[in-house]
């Protein structure tokens, strides 16, 4: 270091002592700037927090959220479950309020109050909402609830993250039966209303609608009663029919969807009443179900349908005609 001096003295400071000022300047700036970074580094401040309501270190009551399922069409109703129960206080309320973490959607209603709860008590409701927004299929829906306890000593909020929920498509099939079609074709053939021992025969229309390309192996099936036979007739726009004689089970299949499927289908059925039938209206089809798996999810997409009859609930010109006459 004497040495380094000894040089800087004899070429610089000698000639000029402005040199030694400005290295003393330089080595002063390094010393504070050590100084700064040492102190910052130990710096350890105290906070005093003045309030008049107590600090809580947990919330005053437990809560646990629950959803009977995650995967939900556009419009369908949450249904949340809230399980809670109170570790000490009396509590005058428990407000709660639902919030998306994703701009595009909101909850309706927005919350819920679960009420006073005294000392140590525990139950569980049951909350049904709906979320509104774009409700585009394989959206997925992050939110939350704020929870607000109301206690005489003081008011607490916490937040707690709820279980995601997954758009689902909003896949929708339908069943139907003719002796006239609605443009006022005749399809059916035989007696109307039906009588004893004669064949009377109906047009089944069934049609899915609400898929898309996330969608496969869509399955409609439909049981038809020892009175009731499937005739060759049918119209198939997309997959394929089958019957199995062993159960009388129809079943129309589509492997998979696309922009171009069609989701129509129509079969014949014929119907034979016999005596015992006089004086009532029969079932044509029951056990209608249909099903298909969202590839995006992994979840089945289920429904059922109601039986249809010989009333004819959709033939506007026959509708009423059925019950069995001798």
């Amino acid at each position: 270091m004497l040495k380094f001096l000894r040089r800087r003295h004899e070429r610089w400071y000698r000639h000029n002592p402005w040199h030694l000022v400005l290295d003393l300047g330089a080595f002063l700036v390094i010393i504070i700037l050590l100084i700064c970074f040492w102190a910052w580094r130990g710096y350890r401040p105290t906070i005093d927090l003045v309030s008049n309501a107590p600090i809580h270190k947990t919330a005053p009551a437990q809560l646990e959220f629950s959803l009977a399922k995650t995967a939900l069409k556009p419009g369908e109703v949450i249904k949340l479950k809230v399980k809670y129960h109170n570790q000490g206080q009396v509590l005058n309320a428990i407000n709660l309020s639902f919030a998306s973490l994703n701009e595009d959607y909101v909850f309706v209603p927005a919350g819920s109050n679960l009420g006073a709860l005294g000392a140590k008590e525990s139950g569980e409701k049951e909350i049904s909402l709906t979320f509104k927004g774009p409700g585009r299929v394989g959206d997925k829906i992050n939110w939350q609830a704020r929870i607000e306890y109301q206690g005489a000593s003081g008011n607490f909020s916490d937040f707690q993250i709820l279980p995601a929920l997954q758009i689902m498509p909003d896949l929708q099939a339908s069943a139907k039966i003719y002796y006239t079609s609605p443009q006022g074709d005749q399809l059916g053939a035989g007696p109307l209303p039906p009588q004893v021992d004669l064949p009377t025969n109906y047009w089944v229309s069934w049609e899915v609608s609400g898929f898309n390309p996330n969608l496969e192996n869509f399955i409609m099936s439909a049981k038809l009663p020892s009175y009731v036979n499937l005739t060759d007739k049918k119209s198939l726009l997309a997959g394929n029919l089958k019957y199995n004689q062993a159960i009388r089970q129809v079943v129309w299949a589509l492997p998979k969807f696309s922009s171009d499927t069609t989701g129509q289908a129509g079969f014949e059925i014929q119907l034979i009443p016999t005596l015992r039938n006089v004086g009532q209206v029969l079932d044509l089809l029951k056990d209608m179900k249909y099903s298909a798996i969202d590839k995006v999810s992994g979840v089945e997409i289920t429904g059922t349908l109601d039986n249809l009859s010989t009333d004819l609930e959709f033939d506007r010109l026959n509708r009423g005609q059925g019950k069995v006459a001798s």
